[in-house]
Formats: structure tokens, C-alpha cells, sequence
């Protein structure tokens, strides 16, 4: 489903945190700007988007995996995730 492994990295980071992450924590974890991890997250959400989920951004707070179809989309994340 998703080719790049920043990708795969910040979706498996979201995945794994119930809370909101921050994009200092994302930065900090991927070793790239902010910049870099707000086009990541701009691209990654166009593909989650089209599969039942999307990552909502809080203003001064962070980031946020929602998940739409538990049994659809949910269970094929956590395989992708886990893989």
C-alpha cells in the first residue's frame, strides 16, 4: 500500500499512539524538518484518504490517526504496520 518507508514510518508511528503526536516528536523520530514531515503527512493522508482513515492535524497540538472502518482499512494497517 505505501512504497516509501518515511511513510510507512510516520504511519506505524501513528498507528501505535492512541494520543496525539506531535511533529517535533515525528522530526525527532525520522530525522527530518517539520517541513519534510507536513508534505509527508499531506501525501500520506491523499492515500489514506482514498482507504477509509486520515490523519487529523490539531493546530499547535499534532497529529492523529482516525480510522474510519475498523474492519477494513484498521485491519489491513495493522498488517501493513506490522509486516
Amino acid at each position: 500500500m505505501i512504497k516509501s518507508p518515511r511513510l510507512q514510518k510516520i504511519l506505524e508511528l501513528l498507528f501505535e499512539n492512541t494520543e496525539i503526536i506531535t511533529g517535533e516528536f515525528l522530526c525527532n523520530n525520522l530525522g527530518v524538518s517539520s517541513r519534510t514531515v507536513r508534505s509527508d503527512i499531506k501525501e500520506l493522508n491523499k492515500i489514506l484518504e482514498r482507504n477509509g482513515a486520515s490523519i487529523v492535524s490539531e493546530k499547535a497540538r499534532g497529529y492523529k490517526l482516525n480510522i474510519k472502518n475498523e474492519d477494513g482499512l484498521g485491519k489491513q494497517l495493522k498488517e501493513d504496520v506490522i509486516a
